[in-house]
């Protein structure tokens, strides 16, 4: 009976902890997507640079969010199982305070490693590979096409009749 309530919990740890991680993440890069917006505009590149260096800073916003999903996601499952009352039925089958520690604990130290990976290994080979990405991209020229602060009308001399009573 505890495997099952302990294979239930970490499901709920774990399930929220995943949707915390990617709803935070995607959020974060969408804001910094476009702050990059000037990589197009102001710099000429092309759009497959653009989106080739947000998708390559992703990993260093996954590793900066990673322990603060990790705080938020347990607590929240921990206080909605206080809410319910399903912290009540862990202590009536038996399963010890300190087996729930042991447990993040054991998460915690799995995080740890992940988290020195990713920001020891995975980031700077992504971010190296950004940079190099923009360094040995080409200028595309869009600026005889757009112009700052101009607007070109299709229609330059449009009237409007009003009657005039």
């Amino acid at each position: 009976m505890k495997k099952i309530i302990f294979r239930k919990f970490i499901t709920d740890c774990f399930l929220f902890f995943i949707i915390t991680l990617i709803s935070s993440s995607v959020i974060i890069w969408v804001f910094q997507a476009v702050n990059y917006l000037d990589i197009i505009i102001e710099d000429g590149r092309d759009y497959f640079v653009y989106f080739s260096y947000t998708l390559l800073n992703l990993p260093k916003i996954i590793s900066k969010i990673l322990p603060f999903a990790f705080f938020f996601s347990f607590s929240y499952v921990i206080a909605r199982y206080e809410l319910n009352n399903e912290l009540l039925i862990f202590w009536n089958f038996g399963v010890n305070k300190i087996s729930i520690v042991n447990f993040f604990l054991i998460f915690s130290f799995i995080l740890l490693i992940l988290q020195t990976v990713l920001t020891s290994l995975i980031v700077p080979k992504s971010q190296n590979l950004a940079r190099s990405i923009i360094r040995t991209s080409d200028y595309n020229f869009v600026d005889n096409f757009i112009k700052i602060k101009k607007f070109n009308a299709s229609v330059k001399n449009l009237t409007i009749y009003t009657e005039s009573k």
